[in-house]
């Protein structure tokens, strides 16, 4: 009976122990993929409703600019867009869950401009001005989120390779090695038994 290494009780002392760092590392990667897997439904589901929204809000403002340019021409509409529209300073942060960094995206210092007169404007450009002013932080928001849900993929991919690696080879492999030296230790143990059973049975012939 072979084994990759010798057969000793040191060394099968040495694999149990490898055994079950694995088999617990094998748990914990299981319990964080879990985790990163419910985060990551989590935020596909908000992605995907906040993508929704934040199209419909930039359909709304693109349809609002056509009405706007029909009416004022093309130079008007884009100057008032240009006095009206906030200036946004946005900062990047990270959260970290389950060891993931994940891209947080903060608005801040807005500097809101002040409106166009109503002289040079009407209703439909006011509206027009209002959808883009919301739709611009609702951008932000829908990067935000893309970034993470790519971020969550990726960190799942990576922890399901190692949690396949330990469960499909690591742990596998080192429980045949733990196997076959126990089978070993045991057939020995068993030979050593029955030669001593001899030296007994010889020395109490020779005593008689």
């Amino acid at each position: 009976m072979s084994s990759t290494v010798a057969p000793t009780r040191m060394n099968l002392f040495l694999l149990r122990k490898r055994l079950k760092l694995a088999q617990r590392g094998s748990s914990l990667l299981q319990e964080k993929l879990d985790a990163l897997l419910m985060n990551f439904y989590k935020y596909s589901r908000e992605y995907k409703e906040h993508r929704e929204k934040t199209i419909e809000q930039l359909s709304k403002a693109y349809d609002e600019y056509k009405s706007g340019l029909a009416v004022k021409g093309e130079y008007t509409v884009d100057l008032l867009s240009d006095l009206s529209l906030p200036e946004m300073n946005v900062e990047f942060e990270e959260q970290n869950i389950m060891g993931v960094k994940l891209p947080k995206l903060l608005i801040k210092d807005t500097d809101m401009k002040p409106n166009p007169p109503l002289s040079d404007s009407d209703i439909l450009l006011e509206e027009a001005m209002k959808s883009l002013r919301e739709t611009t932080p609702m951008l932000i928001k829908l990067a935000e989120l893309e970034g993470i849900v790519l971020r969550l993929y990726t960190a799942i991919i990576s922890t399901r390779k190692r949690v396949n690696a330990l469960k499909e080879i690591v742990i596998p492999q080192v429980s045949h090695s733990v196997r076959l030296i126990e089978l070993n230790l045991s057939e020995r143990a068993r030979e050593d038994f029955f030669r001593l059973k001899r030296i007994k049975t010889k020395l109490s012939k020779k005593k008689k």
